[in-house]
This record gives structure tokens, sequence and C-alpha cells, in this order.
């Protein structure tokens, strides 16, 4: 009996007893003398047994809500939005000919970098060779 009870306190705290094992074991340190080194688990079951019966007999008493508050921010957000929409506007406005040419200037300049950007790849694949060439008749000493 006393070693199902120790496998059940150390499944207990591992948190893998099912709820009746967790009920034999409140049964024995709630009803059985209890050896001598198991005293502190009978008092930590008595305590869970005792807070059990507690009851908050206290009434409290929460603040009431006003509801105008709610409307009040509601009417805020609404002008905020109102007066928000009203004072953007655009100032400047494009044509589509404008939007067409500042297309192309874009186009321009990326295919600039792309070149000098291809050009420093090939450049690359040069000092990959050098690299090659000096690490072999490095080895070679």
């Amino acid at each position: 009996m006393e070693h199902d009870i120790q496998k059940l306190l150390d499944l207990y705290f591992d948190g893998k007893t099912t709820t009746q094992q967790e009920q034999q074991l409140r049964a024995y340190f709630l009803g059985n003398p209890v050896k001598e080194n198991w005293m502190p688990y009978k008092s930590l079951f008595v305590g869970f047994q005792s807070s059990k019966k507690e009851k908050f007999t206290q009434a409290i008493d929460l603040p009431k809500k006003s509801r105008y508050v709610f409307w009040w921010v509601s009417a805020a957000i609404v002008a905020t939005f109102i007066v928000g929409g009203n004072l953007y506007k655009p100032t400047q406005s494009y044509s589509e000919q404008e939007a067409y040419a500042s297309y192309a200037e874009f186009k321009e300049n990326v295919l600039l970098v792309s070149t000098h950007l291809n050009q420093g790849a090939n450049r690359l694949a040069h000092l990959e060779t050098f690299d090659q060439t000096t690490t072999k008749y490095l080895k070679k000493e």
C-alpha cells in the first residue's frame, strides 16, 4: 500500500494522475495515519480540503459604467474621420502623360543600375579564377 502511495505521489507531482488516483491520495492522507516522512503531504491535502470549504461572502462594489461615455467616444471618432477626410486633399495631380514620362525615366534608371551590377558580377568571376590559380600554386609549396 505504501509503495502504491509513493508511486501515486510521484505521478501527482509530475501532473500525470487521473482524477480517480487523486481521490485515492486524498482519501489516504485525510483518513489514515500517515508515516512521519509523509506528514508534509498530509498537511498539503488537509489544506486543500479546508480551502474547498471556504467561501467569499463579502459584497463587491463594482463601479458602474456610464453608457454616455461610449456615445461620446463614438461621436469623437466619427468627427475625427470627417474632419480628417476633408482636410486631406492632394496638392498635385499628375496627368497621364507625366506619369508615363516618370515611368520611362524610372525604367531607364533601373536598367542603368542593372548594367552596373552585371559588370560587377563579371569582375567577380575574374576574381574567382585568380583565387583558384593562386591556391593551386600556394598548395604546391
